[in-house]
């Protein structure tokens, strides 16, 4: 990431107009988890080229995290018209559509990413953490063994499989985030952790694990993280979200996500 911001910075010297200089560098400030700064730079990248769809694609994202889901999804939705490749504003989309929650968009929106992309990996991904934010144990039974079946070794997808086949079969998921990023093979950046966090807080919250859920949000206060929008949609936390701890965790990220666009 180091030698990444260093190009992105020598970029930026040596063409200080450019938007796609911009986008990489707010792609670097987005691994390293200064959101903010990621922001300015996709910001400076649209207002070089309005029609740069990636930077759209990013602060769409922004948006739905900061808890602005309806002009989020519209950004993304511009985004996938003027370059309909951009992998991650189709999964971004798909699970916007599922925290609003519009199932049948969201389903819609999977099968168009997986047709244009041919990314199974992720629309597994998307798959799974619908499943549990709906309870569907069958459908998480079903993506635990095509992720099996299809995931090649190394992909992180394969670090859901256990967990998932335990909600399947009604029992309390157990893995710790450490076993996730463990089985999942990645290098624990800012943003990895993030995501893995998410993911575990999920499984607990939809699998019965109350206390573990709330620790595990409140693990999350002392990362990079502004997604609002996750805690006071995903349904999956319908039974926590009147908790004090939960209320307690909202008011720091909802405060981050405030100041994100300052």
């Amino acid at each position: 990431m180091a030698e990444a911001e260093d190009w992105a910075l020598r970029a930026l010297n040596a063409d200080a107009g450019s938007a796609a200089t911009f986008g990489a560098l707010g792609l670097v400030r987005l691994h390293q988890g200064d959101l903010r700064a990621s922001v300015r730079a996709f910001k400076e990248a649209l207002a070089r080229d309005p029609r740069y769809a990636e930077a759209s694609a990013y602060l769409g994202r922004f948006l739905i995290e900061s808890g602005h889901l309806d002009e989020g999804i519209r950004r993304l939705e511009l985004a996938l018209k003027i370059e309909p490749n951009i992998q991650h504003a189709w999964w971004n989309l798909a699970r916007s559509y599922a925290l609003v929650p519009q199932w049948e968009k969201c389903q819609h929106v999977l099968e168009q990413a997986l047709a244009v992309t041919g990314n199974e990996v992720s629309a597994n991904l998307i798959g799974a953490r619908v499943a549990l934010w709906r309870g569907d144990r069958a459908g998480a039974g079903s993506i635990a063994e095509r992720i099996a079946a299809v995931a090649p070794p190394g992909s992180f997808t394969r670090g859901l499989i256990e967990p998932l086949r335990s909600f399947a079969r009604g029992e309390r998921v157990m893995q710790t985030v450490d076993d996730l990023l463990a089985a999942a093979g990645v290098v624990p950046s800012p943003s990895y952790q993030v995501f893995w966090l998410q993911v575990a807080t999920e499984f607990y919250a939809a699998s019965g694990r109350v206390e573990a859920s709330l620790a595990a949000l409140e693990d999350l206060t002392a990362l990079p993280f502004i997604d609002v929008g996750w805690l006071d949609h995903c349904p999956a936390f319908a039974d926590i979200r009147g908790a004090g701890r939960f209320g307690q965790v909202r008011a720091v990220v909802a405060s981050r996500a405030v100041s994100l666009w300052k």
